[in-house]
């Protein structure tokens, strides 16, 4: 499992990128907790929004201009 950024608010530009935070994370419950605790740091108006994907996920391109 992975725990990957995104924009919590959708963004497009560089705003939008997406990030993997944490990877080879062996149980799926374990990366949810650490995933849950992201968020909650980050409160409900944070940039960021934190989510557990599988290893194979493949990030989108970055924007660029």
């Amino acid at each position: 499992m992975k725990i990957i950024r995104t924009d919590n608010y959708d963004r497009e530009g560089p705003e939008g990128n997406q990030y993997v935070v944490a990877e080879g994370i062996k149980s799926e419950g374990n990366a949810k907790i650490m995933c849950d605790a992201l968020n909650k740091h980050g409160g409900e108006r944070s940039d960021a929004f934190f989510k557990v994907v599988p290893d194979d996920h493949v990030l989108p391109p970055d924007w660029e201009p």
